[in-house]
Order: structure tokens, then C-alpha cells, then sequence
């Protein structure tokens, strides 16, 4: 019975994707109106879907449509953690995409860009040995932490976040050994409200470095990929600690929203959109959707984009990606 089940899921579920896929491949073929619309099945705001059901006297295949993400038993969060040879990098939902990314694994790139990614293992375990990880093993030892430039506590958490889908292709047992320790000394350095620092000349909610939510934003990425790729949830709650500090400022009008951060470096509307997919959370996805209109401004052309209180290249670029997801995530037309 429970084999028979399972086929009968595939198939209703096959089904819908065919009829989803070829309403995205040709947008101008209308989608049949569903017999019942926005069905809900459980608590999670995602637990919604359409159902088609056949004008048929006869047995008819049935036809339905999971909204924003996988069909499983437990949720439709795209960051569910899964077998890591069927993980994908990015992780947008499904209903206002016209793509699907594919997983790590079932992609074999060859010549210039197959060599460096092969490369990628040792790579990832030679970075240790610079910088990068010096500030918080510094804090955790007690010592004196090494004097480099003021974001570069953001440089670990992009480490982690690389190391995270290394592992994922790789199954390499020493990154993964590395995975574990990098990603205790960063939960060991935060402080009890929930932020982070291990820079000694960087102050908090510094207006000379104008990185604080940008940083934070890069702990978010990797304590997703953390999560998504271990299933441990030690890190991603470390992230949650941040994030609600973050919004409890905000929330009690610390000044920093009005001023220094009109000239902060975008990485936050990523950062808090990936948090929101992995833990389910609105809030985090509200925050990033209330940071992204009240901090940015986007014109029609990209000319007329301003992040960071300036057209930088860089910054707008990490802008531009994270509108994209919001709107793959919400379908605002706001965000295009």
C-alpha cells in the first residue's frame, strides 16, 4: 500500500510540474483555471495548492500544483536540508520562475572553468592558512587579533559558505572536519545579544566602516549553506540571534538606518532572504524587503541605480542579484 502511494504521488506530482513547465516554456498559453485554488494543507505559509480535476466520467489523471517550492511531508522550504547530491547552490522557489538551477552534481564543466573548480578542494584548505580565519581564532584564544582591513570578518563567512557546496560536490572529509571548526569559532564569538565583531579597531554599528549590515548579511548566506548541506542548526541559529538584533534595532530607531546606512554595501537583501528560506521565518524576508526600499534606490536604467549611496559596481551588482531573488520569492513587481 505504502509503495502504491508513492507512485501515485510521483505521478499527480509529475503531472503538475508538465503543466507548470509548459506554462513557463510558452507564457503565452493560458493555465486552465483550477478546479480549487489555494488549498491549504498545514500551518507553514507555504502549505498551499491548486488542484485541477478532469471533466471526465471516467477515470482522469489528477492534476496539482504545490506552490513556492518542493512537495514533501515536513514543509516546501527550498532549504529543507537534502542529500547533498541533490543540492542545488541557488535556492529560489519554483511558482515565479521561468528556470530551474540544477544540483551541484549533475554538472560537469570542462576546460578553463572545470580545471579551477577542480582546484576548488585545495584551494578552500589553503585559505586557512591565510588571514582569514586569524580574527576569530585570535578571539577564541584570547590573543591579539591580526590588524587587516575593518569587513573582514565577512571574509570567514564567504570561506564557509564556498567550503559548504565544495563539500556538497566533493564529500571531502577534511573540508568537512574544517566545516565543523570554522563554523564553532564563529558561534563561539558571538556576543549574548547576538552580534558579531572580532575586528578590534572596527566599533560596532561603525559609521567609518558602513559594513555592519553587510557583514552580516554574509553570515546569513553561510549559515544557509551550513545548514542546507550539514543539517545541523547550531550556525543557522546563530544567524537568527543576529538577524533579531538587527530588527530590534531597527524597530527601537537606531540611527544608524537613517544615516550611516543609506551608504552601507548591499549583501543584507540576499542575506536575510536566504535565512527566511532556510528557517520559514517572514520576518527575515519582511526585513529584507523593508531594508532593500528604504536604503536603495533603482531607476529604469542601471545607470540610475544607487547602493551604497553611490553606482559601484560591486555593491549594485550584490543589488541587483538580491532584488532578482526577492522578486523570484514574492512576484513584486516592485523588485523589477
Amino acid at each position: 500500500m505504502h509503495k502504491a502511494l508513492n507512485r501515485i504521488t510521483v505521478s499527480i506530482t509529475l503531472l503538475g510540474a508538465s503543466v507548470m513547465y509548459a506554462a513557463q516554456k510558452n507564457p503565452q498559453s493560458p493555465v486552465p483555471k483550477p478546479t480549487v485554488a489555494e488549498v491549504r494543507y498545514g500551518e507553514h505559509e507555504r502549505h498551499v495548492l491548486d488542484l485541477w480535476k478532469a471533466d471526465s466520467a471516467t477515470p482522469t489523471a489528477l492534476v496539482f500544483g504545490a506552490y513556492r517550492g518542493e512537495f514533501g511531508a515536513s514543509s516546501l522550504r527550498a532549504n529543507e536540508p537534502k542529500e547533498t547530491s541533490e543540492l542545488c547552490a541557488a535556492d529560489w522557489p519554483a511558482h515565479y520562475a521561468k528556470y530551474r538551477p540544477v544540483p551541484l552534481t549533475h554538472v560537469e564543466a570542462r576546460g578553463y572553468l572545470g580545471k579551477r573548480i577542480d582546484r576548488n578542494p585545495a584551494s578552500v584548505l589553503l585559505a586557512l592558512e591565510s588571514p582569514i580565519p586569524k580574527g576569530f581564532e585570535a578571539a577564541v584564544l584570547g590573543t591579539k587579533p591580526p590588524t587587516y582591513r575593518l569587513a573582514a570578518d565577512s571574509d570567514l563567512y564567504k570561506w564557509l559558505e564556498g567550503a559548504c557546496y565544495v563539500f556538497a560536490r566533493t564529500k571531502d572529509l577534511t573540508i568537512n572536519q574544517e566545516i565543523d571548526r570554522i563554523a564553532g569559532l564563529i558561534v563561539t564569538c558571538q556576543a549574548a545579544d547576538g552580534y558579531i565583531n572580532t575586528q578590534a579597531r572596527k566599533k560596532r554599528w561603525d559609521p567609518d566602516v558602513k559594513h555592519d549590515l553587510y557583514i552580516a548579511g554574509h553570515l546569513f548566506e553561510a549559515a544557509a549553506a551550513h545548514y542546507r548541506v550539514t543539517g545541523e542548526k547550531h550556525l543557522l541559529d546563530a544567524a537568527c540571534r543576529w538577524a533579531d538584533y538587527l530588527i530590534s534595532q531597527y524597530n527601537k530607531g537606531n540611527p544608524y538606518y537613517t544615516t550611516t546606512a543609506l551608504k552601507e554595501h548591499s549583501e543584507y537583501e540576499l542575506g536575510l532572504l536566504r535565512l527566511y528560506r532556510a528557517t520559514g521565518n517572514r520576518k527575515y524576508l519582511d526585513f529584507s524587503i523593508t531594508l532593500t526600499k528604504a536604503l536603495c534606490r533603482v531607476g529604469p536604467k542601471v545607470a540610475d541605480v544607487r547602493a551604497g549611496g553611490g553606482l559601484h559596481a560591486v555593491r549594485v551588482g550584490y543589488l541587483l542579484a538580491g532584488m532578482a531573488d526577492l522578486y523570484l520569492e514574492t512576484g513584486s513587481d516592485e523588485m523589477l
